[in-house]
């Protein structure tokens, strides 16, 4: 059928929608054609797409950033094969390709460190979710691993701009910023409501608080100000990915390695050093 499932979170997430454009371009290259089951980060739903693949049509799958831990239990009995895109090193089977969200995640501590910051607002993503834990672990191990005397107060976000609006609003007054002179996010789009917030707070970005996103989705160069982020180039993760699963399909021998992350340096941090 040159058909393959692509198992994936949310199609009005700028993330995968970069994600997505990569997967339909690797596609389109070889003659296949993606079906796209959105779980909307609802881990049941995620499960019930996992239990009605067999009834698809399709040549294999692509397990793109879900949330599940062990996600090959499902396609064990399906006999085609499959590929898990995930963040998290504890997983290294051979239907796996890993993207380093801890590497990002330790970028954005140490270029803050390097800046001068030694207390810090981390704000995660879905606490299910094993790259969100992923890109925390990296800023944590940067930040407390620095030989400064650091502190981190961690709060819960969701991955949408609601929740860092929200979060925002929860958090900072007209008067300051109470002891975190930073804020790091677990990716661009809560970065992004946060900034509504601060402004609607009254708060100075940078000047009173430095910001720093992850993932470099279209809108953050064009945030007031441009956020400073981390990049992995989804489009290209979610190309090489596909790429691979269907280089394995066709019995050829998958190349190359998925992007590394990169520092990107705008307009929202600012020195204290």
């Amino acid at each position: 059928s040159k058909t393959i499932a692509v198992v994936t979170q949310c199609f009005d997430s700028p993330f995968f929608g970069d994600g997505h454009r990569g997967i339909g371009n690797a596609c389109d290259e070889l003659g296949f054609t993606p079906i796209f089951l959105a779980a909307n980060w609802d881990v049941n739903r995620e499960r019930s797409i996992m239990k009605e693949l067999d009834a698809h049509s399709i040549d294999g799958v692509l397990y793109f950033f879900g949330q599940l831990q062990n996600p090959d239990a499902y396609f064990t009995n399906m006999g085609i094969p499959y590929l898990i895109m995930h963040g998290s090193p504890t997983r290294q089977t051979e239907n796996e390709l890993q993207f380093d969200n801890c590497g990002g995640g330790q970028l954005a501590g140490q270029y803050l460190i390097e800046e001068g910051h030694r207390q810090f607002w981390y704000m995660k993503g879905l606490s299910t979710h094993p790259d969100a834990e992923e890109r925390f672990r990296g800023f944590h191990d940067a930040v407390y691993n620095s030989k400064h005397a650091c502190h981190i107060d961690v709060l819960e976000g969701d991955f949408t701009e609601k929740s860092g609006y929200e979060l925002g609003l929860n958090i900072l007054t007209r008067s300051g910023t109470n002891s975190a002179t930073a804020v790091a996010f677990a990716n661009d789009q809560m970065a992004i409501g946060f900034l509504l917030a601060a402004h609607q707070r009254g708060v100075s970005i940078p000047g009173d608080l430095s910001i720093i996103g992850f993932d470099n989705v279209i809108a953050s160069e064009f945030c007031i100000p441009p956020l400073t982020t981390i990049d992995h180039d989804i489009e290209t993760v979610g190309y090489h990915a596909t790429k691979t699963l269907l280089t394995n399909i066709l019995g050829e021998k998958p190349t190359g390695q998925p992007p590394r992350p990169k520092l990107i340096k705008r307009k929202s941090v600012t020195s204290i050093t």
